[in-house]
Protein backbone atom coordinates (compact mmCIF):
# COMPACT_ATOMS: atom_id res chain seq x y z
CA UNK A 1 0.00 0.00 0.00
CA UNK A 2 1.31 3.78 -0.02
CA UNK A 3 -0.28 6.75 1.39
CA UNK A 4 0.04 9.37 -0.84
CA UNK A 5 -1.03 12.91 -2.16
CA UNK A 6 -2.95 13.63 -5.64
CA UNK A 7 -2.90 11.54 -8.31
CA UNK A 8 -1.93 12.95 -11.42
CA UNK A 9 0.84 14.37 -10.97
CA UNK A 10 3.97 14.07 -12.76
CA UNK A 11 6.63 10.65 -11.90
CA UNK A 12 3.39 8.85 -11.62
CA UNK A 13 4.04 5.37 -14.09
CA UNK A 14 1.69 3.30 -15.92
CA UNK A 15 -0.46 0.62 -14.23
CA UNK A 16 1.68 -2.11 -14.99
CA UNK A 17 4.18 -0.82 -13.54
CA UNK A 18 3.25 -0.58 -10.22
CA UNK A 19 1.15 -4.26 -10.66
CA UNK A 20 4.71 -5.74 -10.66
CA UNK A 21 5.24 -3.89 -7.46
CA UNK A 22 2.14 -5.00 -6.00
CA UNK A 23 0.64 -2.13 -5.16
CA UNK A 24 -3.69 -2.52 -4.67
CA UNK A 25 -4.38 0.32 -2.36
CA UNK A 26 -3.74 3.98 -1.16
CA UNK A 27 -4.35 5.32 2.22
CA UNK A 28 -5.73 8.55 1.09
CA UNK A 29 -3.06 11.38 1.81
CA UNK A 30 -4.92 14.65 0.16
CA UNK A 31 -6.62 15.63 3.02
CA UNK A 32 -10.12 16.51 2.12
CA UNK A 33 -10.82 17.16 5.66
CA UNK A 34 -9.87 20.46 7.26
CA UNK A 35 -9.55 19.36 11.23
CA UNK A 36 -9.83 16.21 13.15
CA UNK A 37 -12.93 14.63 13.35
CA UNK A 38 -15.37 15.25 10.46
CA UNK A 39 -13.51 13.32 7.57
CA UNK A 40 -15.22 14.64 4.99
CA UNK A 41 -16.67 18.03 5.33
CA UNK A 42 -20.74 18.24 5.15
CA UNK A 43 -23.15 20.94 4.10
CA UNK A 44 -23.01 23.57 7.33
CA UNK A 45 -21.24 27.03 6.82
CA UNK A 46 -21.19 27.63 10.61
CA UNK A 47 -18.31 24.47 10.86
CA UNK A 48 -16.97 24.41 7.51
CA UNK A 49 -15.89 27.20 5.14
CA UNK A 50 -18.58 26.56 2.45
CA UNK A 51 -17.59 28.34 -0.68
CA UNK A 52 -20.46 27.39 -2.57
CA UNK A 53 -23.86 25.40 -2.52
CA UNK A 54 -26.41 24.26 -4.47
CA UNK A 55 -28.73 22.10 -2.53
CA UNK A 56 -26.97 18.70 -2.14
CA UNK A 57 -24.14 19.70 -3.97
CA UNK A 58 -21.50 21.76 -2.47
CA UNK A 59 -17.54 22.79 -2.44
CA UNK A 60 -15.61 23.93 0.72
CA UNK A 61 -12.54 26.12 0.48
CA UNK A 62 -8.97 23.94 1.46
CA UNK A 63 -5.84 26.41 1.51
CA UNK A 64 -2.13 26.45 2.80
CA UNK A 65 -1.83 26.46 5.03
CA UNK A 66 -4.62 24.57 7.20
CA UNK A 67 -3.14 23.10 10.33
CA UNK A 68 -2.94 19.26 8.47
CA UNK A 69 -5.72 19.43 5.95
CA UNK A 70 -4.72 20.91 3.01
CA UNK A 71 -1.14 21.00 3.38
CA UNK A 72 -0.20 19.37 0.57
CA UNK A 73 -1.82 22.19 -1.46
CA UNK A 74 1.34 24.33 -1.37
CA UNK A 75 3.53 21.59 -3.64
CA UNK A 76 1.03 23.01 -6.35
CA UNK A 77 -0.82 25.97 -6.62
CA UNK A 78 0.44 28.21 -2.93
CA UNK A 79 -3.54 28.69 -3.55
CA UNK A 80 -7.08 27.66 -2.03
CA UNK A 81 -8.79 25.00 -3.60
CA UNK A 82 -12.53 24.48 -3.69
CA UNK A 83 -13.23 20.60 -2.73
CA UNK A 84 -16.06 18.65 -3.17
CA UNK A 85 -17.71 15.09 -3.23
CA UNK A 86 -17.94 15.12 -6.70
CA UNK A 87 -14.23 15.78 -6.93
CA UNK A 88 -12.88 13.02 -4.17
CA UNK A 89 -15.25 10.94 -6.47
CA UNK A 90 -13.29 11.66 -9.41
CA UNK A 91 -10.05 11.24 -7.98
CA UNK A 92 -10.43 8.06 -6.12
CA UNK A 93 -12.00 6.49 -9.32
CA UNK A 94 -9.30 7.49 -11.86
CA UNK A 95 -6.86 6.08 -9.73
CA UNK A 96 -8.98 3.00 -9.87
CA UNK A 97 -9.27 3.03 -13.23
CA UNK A 98 -5.81 4.14 -14.39
CA UNK A 99 -3.25 1.99 -11.74
CA UNK A 100 -6.32 -0.83 -10.19
CA UNK A 101 -5.42 0.68 -7.20
CA UNK A 102 -9.02 1.12 -4.51
CA UNK A 103 -8.64 4.17 -1.56
CA UNK A 104 -9.31 3.86 1.79
CA UNK A 105 -10.05 7.48 2.75
CA UNK A 106 -8.48 8.65 5.95
CA UNK A 107 -10.20 9.13 9.26
CA UNK A 108 -9.44 9.15 13.13
CA UNK A 109 -11.92 8.87 15.79
CA UNK A 110 -10.06 9.93 18.98
CA UNK A 111 -8.33 13.58 17.70
CA UNK A 112 -10.72 16.16 17.42
CA UNK A 113 -10.27 19.71 16.10
CA UNK A 114 -7.73 22.30 16.06
CA UNK A 115 -7.24 25.34 18.37
CA UNK A 116 -9.90 23.37 20.69
CA UNK A 117 -11.02 25.01 23.83
CA UNK A 118 -12.56 22.94 26.34
CA UNK A 119 -14.35 25.61 28.66
CA UNK A 120 -17.17 25.90 26.49
CA UNK A 121 -16.39 29.37 24.94
CA UNK A 122 -15.37 30.43 21.40
CA UNK A 123 -11.97 31.67 20.24
CA UNK A 124 -11.59 35.68 19.86
CA UNK A 125 -13.36 36.88 16.70
CA UNK A 126 -15.08 33.74 16.73
CA UNK A 127 -18.99 34.64 16.92
CA UNK A 128 -22.44 32.53 17.05
CA UNK A 129 -23.68 32.20 13.40
CA UNK A 130 -21.10 34.42 11.02
CA UNK A 131 -20.11 31.58 8.12
CA UNK A 132 -16.71 31.21 8.13
CA UNK A 133 -15.74 32.05 4.85
CA UNK A 134 -16.87 35.75 6.26
CA UNK A 135 -13.98 35.12 8.39
CA UNK A 136 -11.97 34.56 5.68
CA UNK A 137 -13.00 37.57 3.42
CA UNK A 138 -11.32 40.83 2.75
CA UNK A 139 -8.32 40.31 5.15
CA UNK A 140 -3.97 41.52 4.66
CA UNK A 141 -3.50 37.45 5.90
CA UNK A 142 -5.86 35.27 4.04
CA UNK A 143 -3.56 32.43 5.40
CA UNK A 144 -4.07 33.29 9.15
CA UNK A 145 -7.81 33.98 8.58
CA UNK A 146 -8.42 30.63 7.45
CA UNK A 147 -6.53 28.66 10.34
CA UNK A 148 -9.01 30.91 12.80
CA UNK A 149 -11.81 30.41 10.58
CA UNK A 150 -11.00 26.12 10.91
CA UNK A 151 -10.71 26.97 14.31
CA UNK A 152 -13.85 28.72 15.15
CA UNK A 153 -15.62 26.18 13.04
CA UNK A 154 -14.13 23.18 15.22
CA UNK A 155 -14.82 24.93 18.37
CA UNK A 156 -19.03 25.66 17.08
CA UNK A 157 -18.81 22.45 16.42
CA UNK A 158 -17.81 20.48 19.51
CA UNK A 159 -20.00 23.13 21.55
CA UNK A 160 -22.90 22.53 19.28
CA UNK A 161 -23.20 18.85 18.83
CA UNK A 162 -20.82 16.85 21.28
CA UNK A 163 -19.94 18.98 24.29
CA UNK A 164 -19.43 16.46 26.71
CA UNK A 165 -17.21 14.39 24.39
CA UNK A 166 -13.70 15.29 25.23
CA UNK A 167 -11.73 12.98 27.18
CA UNK A 168 -10.80 14.09 30.83
CA UNK A 169 -8.08 12.33 32.16
CA UNK A 170 -7.96 10.66 35.23
CA UNK A 171 -4.37 10.75 35.68
CA UNK A 172 -3.82 14.24 35.07
CA UNK A 173 -6.18 15.87 37.06
CA UNK A 174 -9.23 15.52 35.04
CA UNK A 175 -7.60 17.72 32.10
CA UNK A 176 -7.71 17.21 28.45
CA UNK A 177 -5.57 15.52 26.53
CA UNK A 178 -3.88 17.72 23.40
CA UNK A 179 -2.88 16.08 20.36
CA UNK A 180 -1.72 17.30 16.43
CA UNK A 181 -2.77 20.94 15.70
CA UNK A 182 -3.91 21.44 19.56
CA UNK A 183 -6.78 19.01 19.06
CA UNK A 184 -7.73 16.83 21.75
CA UNK A 185 -8.45 13.30 22.34
CA UNK A 186 -12.29 12.69 22.56
CA UNK A 187 -14.40 9.65 23.84
CA UNK A 188 -16.15 7.76 21.02
CA UNK A 189 -18.57 6.70 23.52
CA UNK A 190 -19.93 9.69 24.19
CA UNK A 191 -23.36 9.50 21.45
CA UNK A 192 -22.86 12.59 19.89
CA UNK A 193 -19.46 11.71 18.82
CA UNK A 194 -20.56 8.52 18.40
CA UNK A 195 -22.80 9.80 15.98
CA UNK A 196 -20.74 11.90 13.90
CA UNK A 197 -18.59 9.05 13.22
CA UNK A 198 -21.20 6.67 12.05
CA UNK A 199 -22.12 9.72 9.85
CA UNK A 200 -18.83 9.60 8.42
CA UNK A 201 -18.62 6.26 7.59
CA UNK A 202 -22.49 6.46 5.88
CA UNK A 203 -20.50 8.92 3.67
CA UNK A 204 -17.85 7.17 2.85
CA UNK A 205 -19.73 4.02 2.01
CA UNK A 206 -22.27 6.26 -0.27
CA UNK A 207 -20.76 8.71 -1.61
CA UNK A 208 -17.58 8.05 -3.72
CA UNK A 209 -16.38 5.76 -6.41
CA UNK A 210 -13.29 3.86 -6.35
CA UNK A 211 -13.55 3.56 -2.27
CA UNK A 212 -12.39 0.10 -0.83
CA UNK A 213 -13.03 1.42 2.88
CA UNK A 214 -11.58 3.13 5.84
CA UNK A 215 -8.36 3.69 7.08
CA UNK A 216 -8.21 5.13 10.81
CA UNK A 217 -5.61 6.94 12.63
CA UNK A 218 -3.74 6.59 16.09
CA UNK A 219 -4.62 3.31 17.61
CA UNK A 220 -2.22 4.35 20.62
CA UNK A 221 -4.86 5.84 22.24
CA UNK A 222 -7.34 3.34 22.65
CA UNK A 223 -5.65 1.98 26.19
CA UNK A 224 -7.04 5.85 27.40
CA UNK A 225 -9.39 6.33 30.28
CA UNK A 226 -11.83 9.00 30.72
CA UNK A 227 -12.52 10.44 34.05
CA UNK A 228 -15.39 12.35 32.83
CA UNK A 229 -17.63 9.55 32.11
CA UNK A 230 -18.77 5.91 33.71
CA UNK A 231 -18.98 3.03 31.54
CA UNK A 232 -19.85 1.09 35.07
CA UNK A 233 -16.94 -1.56 35.21
CA UNK A 234 -13.86 0.88 34.95
CA UNK A 235 -12.22 3.11 37.53
CA UNK A 236 -9.03 4.84 38.30
CA UNK A 237 -7.75 5.65 41.68
CA UNK A 238 -11.29 4.42 42.90
CA UNK A 239 -12.89 6.88 40.47
CA UNK A 240 -15.15 5.53 38.27
CA UNK A 241 -13.95 6.19 34.38
CA UNK A 242 -15.26 4.78 31.13
CA UNK A 243 -12.37 3.11 29.15
CA UNK A 244 -12.14 3.94 25.90
CA UNK A 245 -11.66 0.39 24.51
CA UNK A 246 -15.21 -0.25 25.84
CA UNK A 247 -16.52 2.89 23.92
CA UNK A 248 -14.39 1.12 20.59
CA UNK A 249 -15.84 -2.15 21.39
CA UNK A 250 -19.49 -0.27 21.38
CA UNK A 251 -18.48 1.57 18.19
CA UNK A 252 -16.62 -0.94 15.78
CA UNK A 253 -19.14 -3.13 15.22
CA UNK A 254 -21.40 -0.21 14.19
CA UNK A 255 -18.87 1.17 11.70
CA UNK A 256 -17.92 -2.48 10.24
CA UNK A 257 -21.33 -3.11 9.53
CA UNK A 258 -22.24 0.02 7.79
CA UNK A 259 -18.81 0.06 5.38
CA UNK A 260 -19.45 -4.44 4.90
CA UNK A 261 -22.99 -3.90 3.95
CA UNK A 262 -21.11 -1.75 1.22
CA UNK A 263 -18.32 -4.32 0.14
CA UNK A 264 -15.75 -2.18 2.05
CA UNK A 265 -13.49 -2.50 4.57
CA UNK A 266 -12.11 -1.06 7.82
CA UNK A 267 -8.46 -0.45 8.75
CA UNK A 268 -6.96 0.65 11.72
CA UNK A 269 -3.02 2.04 12.51
CA UNK A 270 -2.32 0.61 15.19
CA UNK A 271 0.50 1.93 16.62
CA UNK A 272 1.30 1.24 20.23
CA UNK A 273 -2.81 -0.24 20.13
CA UNK A 274 -1.69 -4.37 19.77
CA UNK A 275 -4.74 -5.43 22.04
CA UNK A 276 -5.92 -8.44 19.97
CA UNK A 277 -9.72 -7.84 21.49
CA UNK A 278 -9.47 -4.37 19.68
CA UNK A 279 -9.77 -6.34 16.16
CA UNK A 280 -12.77 -8.32 16.59
CA UNK A 281 -14.58 -6.13 13.74
CA UNK A 282 -11.31 -4.61 12.17
CA UNK A 283 -10.38 -5.42 8.09
CA UNK A 284 -7.28 -4.77 8.23
CA UNK A 285 -3.46 -3.27 10.09
CA UNK A 286 -1.62 -0.42 9.06
CA UNK A 287 1.15 -0.23 11.06
CA UNK A 288 2.90 2.83 11.16
CA UNK A 289 5.36 1.77 13.32
CA UNK A 290 6.15 -1.53 11.26
CA UNK A 291 9.33 -0.71 10.36
CA UNK A 292 10.58 -1.54 14.00
CA UNK A 293 10.50 -5.00 14.42
CA UNK A 294 8.85 -5.06 17.56
CA UNK A 295 6.10 -3.19 16.07
CA UNK A 296 6.03 -5.17 13.32
CA UNK A 297 5.89 -8.33 15.07
CA UNK A 298 2.58 -6.78 17.10
CA UNK A 299 1.42 -6.27 13.79
CA UNK A 300 2.11 -9.52 12.51
CA UNK A 301 0.15 -11.17 15.72
CA UNK A 302 -3.06 -8.74 15.07
CA UNK A 303 -2.88 -10.30 11.40
CA UNK A 304 -1.97 -13.82 12.55
CA UNK A 305 -5.99 -15.04 11.92
CA UNK A 306 -6.24 -13.90 8.12
CA UNK A 307 -6.60 -10.15 8.15
CA UNK A 308 -3.93 -8.45 5.77
CA UNK A 309 -0.98 -6.25 7.39
CA UNK A 310 0.65 -3.36 5.63
CA UNK A 311 3.64 -2.05 7.23
CA UNK A 312 4.95 1.61 6.63
CA UNK A 313 8.26 2.09 5.35
CA UNK A 314 9.46 6.00 6.34
CA UNK A 315 11.64 8.35 4.13
CA UNK A 316 14.80 8.96 5.25
CA UNK A 317 15.13 11.24 7.98
CA UNK A 318 12.38 9.83 9.84
CA UNK A 319 12.48 8.30 13.17
CA UNK A 320 13.05 4.40 11.50
CA UNK A 321 15.46 3.57 9.57
CA UNK A 322 13.48 1.83 6.56
CA UNK A 323 13.55 4.50 4.50
CA UNK A 324 17.31 4.84 4.30
CA UNK A 325 18.12 1.27 4.66
CA UNK A 326 16.46 1.07 1.10
CA UNK A 327 17.55 3.87 -0.58
CA UNK A 328 21.68 3.84 0.76
CA UNK A 329 21.62 -0.04 2.57
CA UNK A 330 23.73 -2.74 0.63
CA UNK A 331 21.98 -5.58 -0.84
CA UNK A 332 22.33 -8.06 1.65
CA UNK A 333 20.80 -5.49 4.04
CA UNK A 334 17.67 -5.16 1.76
CA UNK A 335 16.83 -8.50 1.54
CA UNK A 336 16.77 -9.13 4.68
CA UNK A 337 14.78 -6.34 5.31
CA UNK A 338 11.90 -7.50 2.87
CA UNK A 339 12.46 -10.95 4.16
CA UNK A 340 11.37 -10.17 7.55
CA UNK A 341 8.12 -9.21 6.12
CA UNK A 342 7.80 -12.66 4.44
CA UNK A 343 8.60 -14.13 7.60
CA UNK A 344 6.73 -12.32 9.40
CA UNK A 345 3.52 -12.49 7.06
CA UNK A 346 2.85 -8.75 6.38
CA UNK A 347 3.38 -6.65 3.23
CA UNK A 348 5.51 -4.10 2.92
CA UNK A 349 4.85 -0.45 1.61
CA UNK A 350 5.41 0.78 -2.01
CA UNK A 351 7.41 3.39 -3.41
CA UNK A 352 5.18 5.98 -4.74
CA UNK A 353 5.20 9.59 -6.01
CA UNK A 354 4.07 12.58 -2.91
CA UNK A 355 4.07 9.46 -0.37
CA UNK A 356 3.46 11.20 3.13
CA UNK A 357 6.44 10.62 5.36
CA UNK A 358 6.84 7.46 3.67
CA UNK A 359 9.11 6.33 1.32
CA UNK A 360 9.27 7.57 -2.66
CA UNK A 361 10.17 5.93 -5.61
CA UNK A 362 13.94 5.34 -6.68
CA UNK A 363 14.88 2.88 -9.42
CA UNK A 364 17.47 1.20 -7.13
CA UNK A 365 14.99 0.09 -4.28
CA UNK A 366 11.73 -0.03 -6.99
CA UNK A 367 13.20 -2.97 -8.64
CA UNK A 368 13.74 -4.61 -4.91
CA UNK A 369 10.10 -4.22 -4.55
CA UNK A 370 9.15 -5.64 -7.66
CA UNK A 371 11.66 -8.90 -7.02
CA UNK A 372 9.32 -9.55 -3.92
CA UNK A 373 5.76 -8.37 -5.36
CA UNK A 374 5.69 -12.27 -7.04
CA UNK A 375 6.51 -13.21 -2.91
CA UNK A 376 3.85 -10.96 -1.50
CA UNK A 377 1.38 -12.14 -4.01
CA UNK A 378 1.63 -15.78 -3.15
CA UNK A 379 0.68 -14.94 0.37
CA UNK A 380 -2.51 -12.96 -0.13
CA UNK A 381 -5.04 -14.74 1.68
CA UNK A 382 -3.09 -16.41 4.46
CA UNK A 383 -3.38 -16.82 7.92
CA UNK A 384 -0.76 -18.18 10.80
CA UNK A 385 -0.35 -22.28 10.66
CA UNK A 386 -0.89 -23.05 14.23
CA UNK A 387 -0.16 -26.71 14.31
CA UNK A 388 2.72 -27.30 16.58
CA UNK A 389 6.02 -27.52 15.45
CA UNK A 390 4.55 -26.92 11.67
CA UNK A 391 7.61 -26.38 9.97
CA UNK A 392 11.61 -26.77 11.04
CA UNK A 393 14.52 -26.51 9.12
CA UNK A 394 18.44 -26.90 8.77
CA UNK A 395 19.42 -23.06 7.49
CA UNK A 396 17.63 -20.10 7.31
CA UNK A 397 14.22 -19.12 9.04
CA UNK A 398 10.77 -20.72 8.27
CA UNK A 399 6.57 -20.20 8.57
CA UNK A 400 3.74 -21.64 7.97
CA UNK A 401 0.64 -20.34 6.58
CA UNK A 402 -2.43 -22.01 5.80
CA UNK A 403 -4.39 -20.29 2.46
CA UNK A 404 -7.83 -19.27 1.44
CA UNK A 405 -10.76 -20.96 1.54
CA UNK A 406 -9.82 -22.10 5.12
CA UNK A 407 -10.34 -25.90 5.54
CA UNK A 408 -9.20 -26.68 2.05
CA UNK A 409 -6.35 -28.01 2.66
CA UNK A 410 -4.18 -25.43 1.22
CA UNK A 411 -1.12 -24.22 2.73
CA UNK A 412 2.17 -21.72 2.21
CA UNK A 413 5.24 -22.29 3.64
CA UNK A 414 8.23 -19.50 3.83
CA UNK A 415 11.98 -19.96 3.61
CA UNK A 416 14.03 -16.50 4.51
CA UNK A 417 17.37 -16.09 5.69
CA UNK A 418 18.84 -18.95 4.06
CA UNK A 419 22.62 -19.04 2.63
CA UNK A 420 22.61 -16.68 0.02
CA UNK A 421 23.95 -18.58 -2.77
CA UNK A 422 21.54 -21.96 -2.07
CA UNK A 423 19.37 -23.14 -4.87
CA UNK A 424 17.21 -24.94 -2.56
CA UNK A 425 16.52 -25.43 0.94
CA UNK A 426 14.99 -28.45 3.07
CA UNK A 427 12.16 -27.88 4.69
CA UNK A 428 10.18 -30.25 7.10
CA UNK A 429 6.88 -30.06 7.29
CA UNK A 430 4.47 -31.32 10.49
CA UNK A 431 1.37 -29.78 9.41
CA UNK A 432 -1.51 -33.35 10.02
CA UNK A 433 -3.31 -32.76 6.72
CA UNK A 434 -0.20 -33.07 4.65
CA UNK A 435 1.55 -35.88 6.66
CA UNK A 436 -1.31 -37.82 6.73
CA UNK A 437 -2.74 -37.25 3.08
CA UNK A 438 0.64 -36.01 0.94
CA UNK A 439 -0.07 -33.18 -1.50
CA UNK A 440 1.85 -31.30 -4.06
CA UNK A 441 3.37 -28.24 -4.79
CA UNK A 442 0.95 -25.94 -6.57
CA UNK A 443 3.19 -22.54 -7.21
CA UNK A 444 6.67 -21.83 -6.07
CA UNK A 445 7.76 -18.15 -6.17
CA UNK A 446 10.98 -16.28 -4.94
CA UNK A 447 12.35 -13.06 -6.10
CA UNK A 448 13.98 -13.00 -9.03
CA UNK A 449 15.24 -9.59 -10.89
CA UNK A 450 13.34 -8.59 -14.05
CA UNK A 451 16.83 -9.67 -15.83
CA UNK A 452 17.87 -12.72 -18.18
CA UNK A 453 19.81 -13.98 -15.44
CA UNK A 454 16.29 -13.33 -13.35
CA UNK A 455 14.29 -14.40 -15.63
CA UNK A 456 16.26 -18.15 -16.11
CA UNK A 457 15.71 -18.21 -12.27
CA UNK A 458 12.29 -17.75 -12.30
CA UNK A 459 11.52 -20.73 -14.77
CA UNK A 460 13.91 -22.51 -12.41
CA UNK A 461 12.13 -22.30 -9.36
CA UNK A 462 8.58 -22.54 -11.06
CA UNK A 463 9.61 -26.16 -12.07
CA UNK A 464 9.30 -27.24 -8.58
CA UNK A 465 5.26 -26.76 -9.26
CA UNK A 466 5.22 -28.00 -13.21
CA UNK A 467 7.47 -30.74 -12.57
CA UNK A 468 5.72 -33.71 -10.93
CA UNK A 469 8.87 -35.12 -9.73
CA UNK A 470 9.68 -32.44 -7.32
CA UNK A 471 6.15 -31.13 -7.15
CA UNK A 472 4.34 -34.31 -5.67
CA UNK A 473 4.70 -35.39 -2.03
CA UNK A 474 3.87 -38.73 -0.75
CA UNK A 475 2.05 -39.27 2.51
CA UNK A 476 4.02 -40.25 5.48
CA UNK A 477 4.29 -43.96 6.23
CA UNK A 478 5.09 -43.48 9.26
CA UNK A 479 3.70 -39.95 10.90
CA UNK A 480 6.76 -38.37 10.72
CA UNK A 481 7.19 -34.95 8.85
CA UNK A 482 7.30 -34.63 5.30
CA UNK A 483 10.29 -33.46 3.99
CA UNK A 484 10.36 -30.38 1.19
CA UNK A 485 12.57 -29.23 -1.02
CA UNK A 486 12.45 -25.45 -1.32
CA UNK A 487 13.51 -23.42 -4.38
CA UNK A 488 15.22 -20.39 -3.17
CA UNK A 489 17.12 -17.12 -4.52
CA UNK A 490 18.97 -14.56 -2.36
CA UNK A 491 17.88 -16.99 0.26
CA UNK A 492 14.49 -16.72 0.43
CA UNK A 493 11.18 -18.88 -1.33
CA UNK A 494 7.39 -19.67 -0.79
CA UNK A 495 6.21 -22.59 -1.91
CA UNK A 496 2.01 -23.20 -1.89
CA UNK A 497 0.99 -27.18 -1.27
CA UNK A 498 -2.24 -28.54 -1.54
CA UNK A 499 -2.95 -31.40 0.57
CA UNK A 500 -3.91 -34.98 -1.27
CA UNK A 501 -7.49 -36.33 -1.08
Amino acid sequence: GTYAYFHKEAGVKARDYYQKLGLTVNRDASFPWLYHGPWVPFNDPRYFPIAESRGADFTWLNCDPAGHGGHAIANYTNTCTNYSDALLHDWYGALKHNLGVQTLVYGTVDEYGMGIRTDGTLPEGCDEATPLVGLIADTAHPSDAYQKALECGANRLLRDRFPTAVLRDPKNHGNPIRAAWDSVIVDWGDAGYAELLLNNTRRVATQFSGTSGVALDRGDYFGALNGGADDGVSMYNLTASRAVLNSWRFLSPKMSGILRGANQSLWVNSDMGHRIDMWEFVDGVIEEIGDNQIYKTGAAWLASGGKPAWMWCHEPGERAPCGKLMTEGDDPDRHCYLQSHVHMGVYPSVPFPLNDHMILPGPRFDAFYAMYAPVFKALVGKRMAFEAHAVTGAHGRYNAFEMRPFGSGRYAFTVTDAPADANEATIWVAVQALVQRGGAIAQAVAPVPATPAGRAEAARVARYAADPGLATLPKSQDGKPLQVKVPVVSGAGVVIIQAGR
